[in-house]
């Protein structure tokens, strides 16, 4: 039998993306491509030939297309979640402003899918102190943003509520469900996805990520554009965001279904539900 692992993704488009985002800024006249429903569509069929179920943390202003879409992931099993409505870090945000967009998204996602918003995850891993006392008072049951690297300069700091690799719960009864990490806390591994898939060596990531699924806690996330073979170019990008954002993106589709041979992939609410019985 397979170990179970977290599934995740961002649902963003590859725009949204923040080494994207800045080369877009310096050619304000690019009208990028739209990506989003046909790669979130070719997720949606992996996970149904998986027989896997995710949670999809999702922006709250897309249009009827796409949210067509998330209503039919819902009703197959898989469970929705906020990923706010701006997609700003949290760190440029005030206290006001945090607790609107979570309130915002929230409302606007119950309304698109029919069922209660119970996750959260801060865009690029901003969480902040702050958000986190203010998620329970938004209606919120559970974070995902903590990401424990502590050399990466742009995740969230918590500094008044721990940080840890694996779930553990905050003081106002708040769920973290953190990204997964291998190693020592000075000198962790992020091994949850993301740029890590592509660039970590294959064979080095396998073994970490069966390794943590076996002992019981292993999180990965994704974002629909990284299955994209057709992946737009943004004008003028240099040479190292290139490299950051491109490399290995061709082997991600092989690479996460020889991953899915070896785990068996479940959304949060799946994970919670198990722990509950």
């Amino acid at each position: 039998m397979k170990p179970a692992a977290i599934f995740t993704v961002d649902v963003e488009d590859w725009y949204h993306a923040a080494v994207m985002n800045r080369n877009l800024a310096g050619s304000p006249d690019h009208v990028p491509e739209k990506r989003l429903f046909c790669n979130l569509q070719y997720l949606a069929d992996w996970l149904d030939h998986r027989n896997a179920t995710a949670t999809f943390f999702c922006l709250a202003n897309w249009p009827a297309e796409i949210n067509q879409l998330l209503r039919k992931l819902s009703d197959k099993g898989n469970e929705i979640a906020s990923h706010g409505v701006s997609h700003k870090s949290l760190h440029h945000l005030n206290g006001k402003q945090i607790l609107a967009e979570l309130r915002e998204s929230k409302e606007k996602l119950e309304q698109v899918v029919g069922k209660q918003i119970r996750g959260f995850r801060a865009p690029n891993f901003s969480i902040t102190d702050e958000a986190i006392d203010l998620l329970p008072e938004a209606g919120y049951e559970y974070d995902s943003s903590v990401f424990n690297v502590k050399w990466h300069p742009s995740y969230g700091r918590l500094k008044q509520y721990p940080i840890q690799a694996k779930p553990y719960a905050f003081e106002n009864g708040l769920k973290e469900m953190p990204l997964s990490t291998f190693g020592p806390d000075f000198f962790s591994i992020p091994v949850a996805g993301g740029a890590y898939f592509r660039h970590v060596p294959f064979g080095l990531y396998k073994r970490m990520a069966y390794s943590l699924a076996q002992e019981g806690y292993f999180h990965f996330y994704i974002h629909p554009w990284e299955l994209d073979l057709k992946h737009p170019y943004p004008p003028k990008i240099g040479r190292i965001d290139k490299l950051r954002h491109f490399r290995n993106l061709h082997k991600v589709p092989e690479r996460l279904d020889i991953l899915a041979e070896q785990l068996q992939f479940e959304s949060i609410e799946a994970y919670l539900s198990r722990r509950k019985h």
